[in-house]
């Protein structure tokens, strides 16, 4: 898509390469949900090489917005990207707010994917963990932004090595999901992390081994 976090008001362009190596591509749709509604489309119209162009209209605040691209050749075949479109299907929030570490790490349908894999993000939060705790080449830092489901995240990059527990900082970094772990990425240069003073750090949560045990992958309460 045109843009990682999708403001109050703003449509969003996605473009996929479509190929179809012993035919030609009859037709390629973007299909797009709201807030879990039925899917509808937007026919992709082929603007150079094999780019195809969809377009998603703008939503109302706090919407989440799920999408996927189907393509189908002369032939009558059908593809999808991604190939699960009911717990995997890209997706974003509209959000007339600051991002958050919740925005990031929640996973609304299972996938366990970031709506912002890939994309720049700018996101505050209080150091819980610092590389005196967690020692790893590049450095293990967490920040939360409170307690509770989604509230913390990794930061990864040598501009994070001297952070502190309890610092409160701003980050700006690439997200990444590295084994099934999603993490902040790129954050080597000084000035992609500002220290904003200290803060207290948010109390731990106790997680019974009986409240998820016996949950499956991809369950949300897990």
């Amino acid at each position: 898509r045109d843009k990682g976090v999708v403001g109050f008001g703003e449509s969003v362009q996605v473009s996929a390469d479509i190929l179809d190596a012993d035919g030609t591509v009859d037709v390629a749709n973007l299909w797009y949900s709201v807030n879990g509604g039925t899917y509808q489309s937007d026919e992709m119209i082929l603007t150079a090489g094999n780019t195809y162009v969809g377009n998603i209209p703008a939503q109302s605040d706090s919407s989440i917005v799920s999408y996927y691209v189907e393509a189908i050749d002369n032939d009558g075949n059908v593809s999808t990207n991604p190939s699960d479109t009911v717990k995997n299907a890209y997706f974003y929030y509209v959000l007339n707010r600051d991002l958050t570490i919740q925005d990031i790490q929640r996973s609304p349908f299972g996938g366990g994917w970031s709506g912002y894999n890939g994309y720049e993000v700018t996101v505050s939060g209080v150091v819980t963990a610092d590389s005196s705790t967690i020692t790893a080449a590049g450095g293990e830092v967490f920040i939360q932004n409170g307690s509770g489901p989604w509230s913390g995240i990794q930061l990864f990059g040598t501009a994070v090595l001297n952070l502190k527990l309890g610092d409160n900082v701003t980050v700006t970094g690439t997200v990444y999901e590295f084994h099934s772990f999603t993490r902040i990425e790129g954050l080597d240069d000084p000035a992609s992390v500002v220290k904003n003073g200290t803060a207290a750090v948010p109390e731990p949560s106790d997680v019974s081994t009986s409240d998820v045990g016996d949950l499956g992958n991809g369950d949300l309460s897990a």
